[in-house]
């Protein structure tokens, strides 16, 4: 992000997050005033004994999937809405274990003066085994409704329905101050 003129007013991310078995989902609602350029990163991957992580990608409709994997240890990034892609990067002398390590990541980059509100909606997951990743443990959300304007009036939220059928309902009408107790 470049320096604004007036002080850093104008660079809010909201943050949601939903806590879930081997996970958590981020709801994130992009309120930058200004063109910018955000980075999620996930846990990153050790490469021990110089053995680099199996990294895969792959694309059902809107919803985004990278994965990685070492033996005894697998991450996976979905992204359903507002990253614009899903990559992998390799670094050294970031990691405890390792020289090197890989993290995957989603990215979205905005180039307009006044960007409009968006929501981020993304799923990072984990496990400590070595066990593929199912089709339902990568699909964790069956659906999801953006509302420009949710039932509490606040601007910008979304109801998720989660693959057990629950509905999450990320609003984030307190998140500036209206707590109502």
């Amino acid at each position: 992000m470049r320096r604004p003129p007036n002080g850093g007013v104008g660079y809010r991310i909201d943050l949601g997050d939903i806590i879930m078995p081997g996970g958590v989902i981020r709801v994130d609602r992009c309120r930058m005033a200004f063109e910018h350029e955000l980075t999620l990163g996930h846990f990153g991957l050790p490469h021990i004994d110089e053995a680099k992580p199996v990294v895969s990608y792959s694309e059902e409709g809107n919803k985004k999937v990278i994965t990685a994997s070492i033996k005894g240890r697998r991450v996976a990034l979905i992204a359903y809405s507002g990253w614009d892609r899903l990559d992998s990067l390799t670094h050294a002398d970031r990691n405890a274990e390792a020289d090197e390590s890989t993290v995957i990541y989603a990215f979205r980059k905005r180039t307009s003066k006044n960007p409009a509100m968006e929501l981020m909606i993304a799923v990072l997951l984990h496990k400590t085994d070595n066990t593929e990743w199912s089709r339902e443990e990568l699909s964790p959300i069956s659906d999801i409704r953006i509302m420009d304007v949710t039932p509490v009036l606040s601007p910008l939220g979304a109801e998720i329905t989660l693959s057990d059928s629950s509905v999450r309902k990320v609003y984030f009408s307190e998140i500036d101050g209206n707590r109502r107790c």
